[in-house]
């Protein structure tokens, strides 16, 4: 679930670009987590950094601490609901855009952007384990995840490898390149056999 997706419009998100909750939203998420923890169901609660107001502080700072204050207001309301396995502090975090840029407007987290929102997220009560995404090649997300994890590693890694035919049969081994490359952290397969945006 990405709380602070605007498709089909703004009026869509849980937090706004602030990083504060919105109340109606959140509610209408509690109902959801609820109902699913009586199912036995779990939710990945994903953020994008480029849906939050970031401020540029010099040419390669930015002050991200509207991103920082949704990563704390979806901790602290969710973060220890037993229905809530996994927040993706940042999706697909290596995006640069067009420009080649690493701006948050981009999407894009560097290492020391991420190694705050990590200290954001073990100074919260939780269960839940937090990480980032990075996406599609195989070939650079060994080493997009490496660059991440430079100044601290998130709890668990959540590709998502290339959507391609013949992805089923590609996972199991797409999984163990990225195990080899940082051992010892658990993998999420995010987004599998997506085929699209629309």
């Amino acid at each position: 679930v990405w709380v602070d997706w605007e498709r089909p419009s703004e009026a869509s998100r849980i937090v706004d670009r602030k990083g504060k909750l919105i109340a109606a939203q959140a509610k209408k998420l509690d109902a959801a987590l609820d109902y699913a923890a009586t199912l036995g169901v779990s939710f990945d609660l994903t953020l994008e950094t480029a849906h939050y107001d970031a401020v540029n502080k010099s040419a390669e700072g930015y002050d991200i601490t509207s991103h920082k204050n949704a990563v704390r207001s979806v901790l602290e309301r969710w973060g220890a609901h037993p229905a809530v396995r996994i927040i993706d502090l940042d999706n697909e975090a290596e995006v640069r855009g067009a420009g080649g840029h690493g701006s948050p407007d981009t999407g894009h987290t560097s290492p020391a952007r991420f190694a705050d929102l990590m200290g954001v997220a073990r100074s919260a009560a939780r269960t839940c384990l937090v990480g980032a995404s990075c996406s599609f090649s195989i070939d650079g997300m060994p080493k997009d995840y490496v660059n991440l994890f430079r100044d601290t590693k998130g709890e668990i890694l959540l590709p998502h490898f290339a959507r391609v035919k013949g992805w089923g049969a590609a996972e199991g081994p797409n999984a163990k390149a990225l195990a080899k490359a940082l051992p010892g952290i658990l993998i999420h397969h995010q987004e599998p056999a997506r085929n699209g945006h629309s």
